[in-house]
């Protein structure tokens, strides 16, 4: 029977005009992909033999290896239907026979569809007024109609086994041509904190959803201006069966980490796609608000220690189908699974520049390989018990392969997150110790410059090594949105203000719905008297969290900052009804009371009064009654140093924050306090004289 439009699943297909859809979204396939689609639909049901597939292929008889070739034909179909050989829904092999169309065909009359011409992607640029420089995005180049071969290892259809000497079974690699269309996961926080004692509480922060992207659009930072390079996000992958949940973060972003190696391609939102809807409209918005030429969905199914990863390119602009590609093996498999896909990806982009580079400091070892990808999810998970237990994952890692740098700079990063939450001179000392390890063996491992740089911050008040490590981690991954918000905060804590907030905003430019750069954009904003800026950042998280007590926390201290006093107080009571935590609903209406009548000093005194009462609010709310500050601020100048010498003394790694803390500003002619700041390294940055002026609070 001739088929014309049909409909089978979440596919519809008009023969005549040659158009395949997959929920209404085109795929643009090879001709002769079509024809073999076409008689299988033509006898859905019925067996179709390989004589009759060769004889429909290949009219004139011109191909030689036809049994291989049918095998090629199928299983390029098979991919992109997103069938699965030994579960089929649509194709059914008959061994040594042929094929059958198995899934329900539905036909309609109505008129064939002509698919709209390929024609040449313009490069848009973006309007800039004259003072700026024109930033091109790149789109996707134009891609060959060739298919990729498979590499000469790997099997070449789903029907053959897989060889014990392959390392991978690459089920099949395909390129779609058509203008149709996962660095460290959350990785140690930085000192995002106002007040000295947590420089890592932004850990709490959950990311939401992307609700911000709409308004992103409007207030987005430029990305690094590039005029080659194509940049692309990879949207966490839909999992299958009980394994794949566990694997799918870790391997997600260390198949980022490795894809960033590649030229003229860069790798952005690691962060901000994390809740990203995969039809077409919720792509193309995310991937307008966050200056995306590419997304990379994916697929991962996990059962019985074997796995297959499907990956999928779309073009940002329009969520046009770019190429797909389909590969199978063991978990064992995976580091190998992984580094045919960058090199698939390379090819299938056309990319140019150097070549491939495996990704740095990473291993062959499969046993070793499958520990590190454990700890890194474990490690992604901030409690001291899941550290530690990564930290014994990376160990194991190491054991299989001494060589094994990105291991050791894993537990590098896992020390510097107890640090943040016990004991950080110690934890500090081992991070350094494993970081340094990492370098020793591979010093193109960004992440163990990275902890350097901030344990030579923290813990020895080394700003110009921490400066210099920081700089070379970020040429070594420029698009690591963490390495700028920490370079940005040491920076602010020097008064060099300008710098920090050009940090800021590389940050928010490569993960802009992360809220740890917003939090850190807040922590700058303080810094350099950008008080209004503070409180959009602030904003900005909340947003994104919107039942986070810590991003509420932080949108309360930013008001209070800027001098909006009352609203400050406002969301810190709202905050403290969410919690059911009466005794400091009780405090903020004594403060509310005592800001009428006499001014932000009387409030101040009664937050005093709370530390000097051991009262139950300042008790389950250190952070934000850390005496240092409210002393200062009410002007006890001799208590405030008093407990500020106990920060010095105990080299706690929030003293590099104290010259640019707002709260301290009525210290800053103190000579005490200059004192100390010489200690830690530091000198007072330059202020507006408004600025200061609102955390001298005088009564009326």
């Amino acid at each position: 029977m001739r088929i014309s439009k049909c409909a089978f699943s979440v596919f519809t297909f008009d023969a005549p005009a040659g158009v395949l859809k997959r929920n209404d979204r085109y795929l643009r396939v090879p001709p002769q992909t079509l024809v073999l689609l076409t008689a299988l639909l033509e006898r859905a049901g019925a067996v179709v033999t390989r004589e009759e597939l060769r004889a429909v292929l290949w009219p004139e008889g011109e191909f030689i290896d036809h049994e291989h070739a049918i095998n090629r034909a199928v299983n390029y179909l098979r991919t992109v239907l997103r069938d699965d050989p030994k579960k089929p829904q649509f194709i059914e092999t008959l061994p040594k026979r042929g094929y059958r169309f198995i899934a329900e065909v539905t036909h309609s009359p109505e008129k064939a569809e002509a698919l709209p011409e390929a024609t040449a992607v313009p490069v848009p640029v973006d309007a800039l007024s004259s003072s700026e420089s024109l930033i091109v995005e790149p789109m996707v180049p134009a891609i060959s109609e060739q298919v990729i071969a498979p590499a000469a290892n790997t099997a070449s259809s789903y029907e053959e086994p897989l060889h014990s000497e392959s390392l991978v079974y690459l089920e099949e690699t395909f390129l779609h041509p058509a203008p149709r269309r996962t660095g460290w996961y959350q990785r140690v926080t930085s000192s995002v904190r106002r007040a000295p004692g947590v420089y890592s509480a932004v850990a709490g922060v959950a990311v939401l959803g992307c609700a911000l992207v709409a308004t992103y659009v409007a207030t987005r930072p430029k990305p690094h201006p590039a005029t080659t390079s194509l940049s692309m996000g990879i949207v966490p992958f839909e999992v299958h069966g009980s394994q794949a949940g566990q694997l799918e973060q870790s391997f997600r972003m260390d198949l980022t980490d490795t894809l960033s190696q590649l030229p003229s391609l860069q790798l952005r939102a690691s962060h901000s796609l994390d809740h990203v809807k995969t039809d077409d409209a919720s792509l193309r918005s995310t991937a307008q608000a966050l200056h995306l030429d590419l997304l990379l969905l994916g697929d991962l199914t996990v059962e019985n220690s074997r796995c297959v990863l499907k990956l999928e390119l779309v073009r940002g602009m329009d969520a046009v189908h770019v190429t797909s590609f389909q590969y199978a093996g063991s978990v064992q498999e995976l580091t190998a699974i992984r580094d045919k896909a960058q090199k698939d990806i390379y090819n299938g982009l056309q990319l140019t520049g150097s070549s491939v580079q495996a990704s740095a400091g990473s291993t062959q070892n499969p046993e070793a390989y499958s520990f590190y990808l454990r700890g890194r999810e474990l490690a992604s998970r901030r409690t001291v018990a899941t550290q530690n237990s990564a930290l014994a994952q990376y160990l194991s890692a190491t054991e299989r392969d001494p060589g094994f740098a990105r291991a050791y700079a894993g537990m590098a990063s896992a020390y510097l997150n107890l640090g943040s939450m016990a004991d950080p001179a110690e934890n500090l000392r081992e991070a350094r110790s494993m970081a340094e390890k990492a370098e020793r063996m591979n010093p193109r491992v960004a992440e163990a410059h990275a902890v350097l740089g901030f344990v030579a911050i923290r813990q020895d008040w080394n700003m110009a090594l921490g400066e210099t490590e920081l700089r070379r981690a970020i040429e070594l991954e420029p698009n690591e949105a963490v390495y700028h918000a920490w370079l940005a905060e040491s920076l602010a804590d020097e008064g060099r203000s300008d710098e920090a907030l050009r940090e800021v905003d590389l940050a928010r430019a490569d993960d802009p719905l992360w809220p740890q750069i917003n939090a850190v954009d807040l922590f700058v904003s303080g810094a350099t008297h950008q008080y209004a800026r503070g409180v959009e950042a602030a904003r900005r998280n909340v947003s994104l969290a919107p039942d986070s007590s810590f991003a509420r926390d932080q949108l309360a201290w930013s008001l209070f900052d800027a001098g909006s006093y009352e609203q400050a107080i406002g969301v810190w009571r709202e905050t403290a009804l969410r919690e059911k935590d009466s005794a400091r609903v009780a405090l903020e209406d004594r403060g509310l009371t005592a800001l009428h009548k006499g001014g932000p000093a009387a409030y101040g005194e009664v937050r005093v009064s709370a530390i000097q009462d051991h009262l139950e609010a300042a008790a389950t709310h250190p952070d934000d009654f850390v005496p240092e500050e409210w002393y200062a601020y009410v002007g006890d100048r001799d208590q405030a140093i008093a407990a500020l010498q106990h920060t010095i003394d105990s080299h706690d790694p929030s003293a590099v924050d104290i010259a640019v803390n707002p709260m301290l500003e009525n210290l800053h002619s103190d000579p005490r306090f200059l004192a100390m700041l010489s200690r830690v390294g530091l000198s007072l940055p330059s202020a507006p004289a408004l600025a200061s002026a609102k955390h001298t609070p005088t009564n009326p």
